[in-house]
Protein backbone atom coordinates (compact mmCIF):
# COMPACT_ATOMS: atom_id res chain seq x y z
CA UNK A 1 0.00 0.00 0.00
CA UNK A 2 1.17 3.82 -0.57
CA UNK A 3 0.72 6.70 1.19
CA UNK A 4 2.22 10.45 1.05
CA UNK A 5 2.20 12.64 4.25
CA UNK A 6 1.80 16.43 3.36
CA UNK A 7 4.62 18.04 5.31
CA UNK A 8 5.74 21.25 3.13
CA UNK A 9 4.88 25.12 4.15
CA UNK A 10 6.18 27.55 6.34
CA UNK A 11 4.45 27.09 9.60
CA UNK A 12 3.52 31.06 10.25
CA UNK A 13 0.88 29.45 12.52
CA UNK A 14 3.68 28.01 14.88
CA UNK A 15 6.01 30.70 14.93
CA UNK A 16 8.00 31.34 16.65
CA UNK A 17 8.94 28.06 17.10
CA UNK A 18 9.10 26.82 12.87
CA UNK A 19 11.73 30.11 12.71
CA UNK A 20 13.90 27.81 13.78
CA UNK A 21 13.16 24.28 12.60
CA UNK A 22 10.65 22.81 9.92
CA UNK A 23 7.09 22.61 10.72
CA UNK A 24 6.88 18.46 10.75
CA UNK A 25 9.90 18.43 13.28
CA UNK A 26 8.84 20.42 15.94
CA UNK A 27 8.69 17.91 18.98
CA UNK A 28 5.58 16.73 20.53
CA UNK A 29 6.25 14.62 23.86
CA UNK A 30 9.68 15.36 22.76
CA UNK A 31 9.79 13.23 19.06
CA UNK A 32 8.98 15.28 15.94
CA UNK A 33 5.35 15.08 15.22
CA UNK A 34 6.44 13.33 12.12
CA UNK A 35 7.66 10.53 13.18
CA UNK A 36 3.69 9.94 14.62
CA UNK A 37 1.96 9.50 11.13
CA UNK A 38 5.25 7.56 9.89
CA UNK A 39 4.70 5.34 12.48
CA UNK A 40 0.60 5.08 12.43
CA UNK A 41 1.48 4.17 8.83
CA UNK A 42 3.98 1.59 9.05
CA UNK A 43 1.93 0.62 12.36
CA UNK A 44 -1.01 0.21 9.53
CA UNK A 45 0.87 -1.73 7.00
CA UNK A 46 1.77 1.02 4.42
CA UNK A 47 4.97 0.16 2.92
CA UNK A 48 5.64 3.08 0.32
CA UNK A 49 5.78 6.54 1.92
CA UNK A 50 6.08 9.48 0.37
CA UNK A 51 6.58 13.33 2.24
CA UNK A 52 5.90 16.29 0.65
CA UNK A 53 8.73 18.43 2.18
CA UNK A 54 8.93 21.89 0.29
CA UNK A 55 12.23 23.64 0.41
CA UNK A 56 13.08 22.01 4.06
CA UNK A 57 13.44 18.78 2.41
CA UNK A 58 17.39 18.60 3.54
CA UNK A 59 16.49 18.99 7.06
CA UNK A 60 13.83 16.48 7.48
CA UNK A 61 15.98 14.00 5.26
CA UNK A 62 18.64 14.30 8.05
CA UNK A 63 15.78 13.65 11.12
Amino acid sequence: MKAVILAAGQGTRLRPVTLTMPKPLVPVANKPVLFYALEQMVEAGITDIGIVTGDTASQVEEA
